[in-house]
């Protein structure tokens, strides 16, 4: 995986806000390796960046949108 494609999918992690424990969690890896995989300090297996890269595009996106209340009585 490049350098741009891992921003891209640290850009898209954080933008869902997913945290990495949620990844590790589900993928059965430890959060310091999802982390030091994101700093580029370390690499993964393909398969593992594969499972990394489906789980972050998967994972449902909210938005909260803020909406007056007529507080009318």
């Amino acid at each position: 995986m490049t350098d741009e494609e891992r921003t891209n999918i640290f850009m898209m992690k954080h933008k869902k806000r997913i945290k990495n424990i949620e990844i590790a969690k589900a993928l059965n890896r430890t959060p310091g390796l999802i982390s030091s995989f994101f700093n580029g300090r370390t690499a993964m297996s393909k398969q593992k960046q594969e499972e990394l890269v489906k789980f972050v595009e998967n994972y449902p996106e909210y938005a909260i949108f803020k909406v007056q209340v007529n507080n009318s009585k």
